[in-house]
C-alpha cells in the first residue's frame, strides 16, 4: 500500500466526522483489496524496510472505501473488501490517550 492523502476529514456510517485521517491504497492504483469490512479499530502497519524488516505502527483503521472483490480464500466468511483504507495517524491517538511511544 501507499499513502495517497494525509490530514483529510471523513464521515463514518453514523455521520460522525473524523479528522485527521490518512488514506492508503494498493500501489499503482490497481484496485486490489487492502482492507475488509470489520477491519475498523485494527492497526494500520507498514514495513518500510521491506518484507524482512520490522513492522511500524502507522495508525488505527477507521474506514474502508472503494469496494472491490475479495481475493479467493482471503477471508473466513463472505464480506466486503475495499481498495482504500482510512486510518487515524498514531500521533493523535497517542495524544488523545495520554501515553507515549519510545
Amino acid at each position: 500500500m501507499e499513502v495517497k492523502k494525509v490530514d483529510v476529514e471523513t464521515t463514518n456510517d453514523e455521520g460522525t466526522r473524523i479528522r485527521p485521517v490518512d488514506i492508503a491504497e494498493s500501489k499503482g492504483g490497481d484496485r486490489r483489496a487492502v482492507g475488509a469490512k470489520g477491519d475498523s479499530g485494527g492497526p494500520a502497519l507498514a514495513n518500510p524496510s521491506g518484507a524482512s524488516g520490522d513492522m511500524e505502527a502507522r495508525g488505527v483503521i477507521v474506514a474502508g472505501r472503494s469496494e472491490v472483490s475479495c481475493p479467493a480464500g482471503s477471508t473466513a466468511h463472505s464480506t466486503t473488501c475495499y481498495a482504500q483504507v482510512m486510518y487515524v495517524p498514531m500521533t493523535p491517538v497517542v495524544n488523545q490517550m495520554g501515553f507515549s511511544i519510545s
